[in-house]
């Protein structure tokens, strides 16, 4: 395990999308002389404002917003970047004499960064991902299987013989670090925390929670998201390529502008990706039990219930 890199308590604060975290944790900020780190997957692209329902402007209530519009929205953003930007951001908060409060709900980032994972470098090329595809397929699949079985007993249990693309994944790994995928994970766990976290789960009710995506789903309409789309493609015109284009949103509003759907039937369809994904986010973190689960949909309770928790930390 390591040894701290500061031993000021950092707050964190995950949940479903549509739960109430953004303006929660600038609630906690003013109460906490704090400073708030993004945790979103989404959030780092410049220009993808609405689709993500950044917080912009005078939202922010005077409070500092970090690793928010970093990249453009065709550049590539991993985990291994997330954790590097945000230990940085974290150390110098805490020199500040500022309180760090980790706020998003991508499970990826926030877990890793709790875990203390660590990264093997890795160089993305995607024309050698599309050479070693070719040279797998080539071979045939259950040949490449039996090849991972042999380096890597553990993965190709857990790897099928007909998955490609893990296939072509552990043997990407491989090349690049001489590490099978078990041994990376071994490696990226040898660490552990950078700080004391403390941390909390938004847990609303489902119904209460499907409601509040509808109506984020209205708003994005009302507030331009079609328009946001056609600027982002009239600057980046390879954006259905990137990255980012994965985003909850973007495909669906895609779709509609390319004539597949009307504007109902992208509502209808955003509404219900997003329901998807907010599932899954509570999925994810459905067995950590060093996260506090704040069941109350009340904003109010869940900052008193909050504040008062974290207070015992200090």
């Amino acid at each position: 395990m390591s040894k701290f890199l500061r031993n000021h308590p950092v707050l964190v604060l995950t949940g479903p999308t549509a739960s109430g975290k953004s303006g929660l944790a600038i609630h906690l900020a003013q109460a906490l002389n704090g400073e708030i780190i993004s945790a979103d997957s989404m959030q780092i692209y410049r220009g993808l404002d609405i689709g993500t329902a950044k917080v912009g402007g005078s939202d922010q209530e005077g409070v500092v917003h970090h690793l928010y519009d970093i990249c453009d929205p065709i550049d590539r953003y991993s985990v291994a970047d997330f954790i590097e930007d945000s230990r940085q951001v974290i150390c110098d908060i805490i020199d500040r004499g500022k309180q760090p409060i980790v706020c998003g709900g991508t499970g990826q980032f926030v877990t890793a960064l709790v875990d203390g994972l660590q990264f093997i470098q890795e160089d993305f090329n995607p024309e050698q991902r599309a050479l070693l595809t070719q040279e797998i397929c080539q071979e045939g699949l259950e040949q490449a299987h039996q090849r991972l079985c042999i380096l890597d007993p553990e993965s190709g249990q857990r790897i099928e013989k007909t998955d490609l693309k893990r296939i072509v994944r552990f043997f990407e790994v491989y090349r690049q670090s001489g590490m099978t995928i078990s041994e990376v994970y071994r490696y990226s766990r040898e660490k552990g925390p950078d700080f004391p976290f403390v941390n909390y789960v938004l847990w609303p009710d489902r119904q209460l929670l499907y409601a509040r995506i509808d109506q984020r789903v209205k708003e994005m309409f009302d507030q331009g998201i079609v328009e946001e789309l056609k600027q982002v493609l009239e600057y980046y015109p390879n954006f259905p390529q990137s990255q980012a284009f994965q985003a909850i949103a973007y495909k669906e509003i895609y779709a509609y502008l390319q004539g597949e759907e009307s504007r109902e039937e992208a509502m209808a369809n955003l509404a219900q990706a997003s329901r998807r994904y907010a599932k899954r986010q509570l999925t994810f973190f459905r067995g950590r039990e060093d996260f506090l689960k704040i069941t109350s949909s009340n904003a109010e309770e869940m900052y008193i219930e909050i504040l008062e928790d974290f207070h015992k930390h200090f």
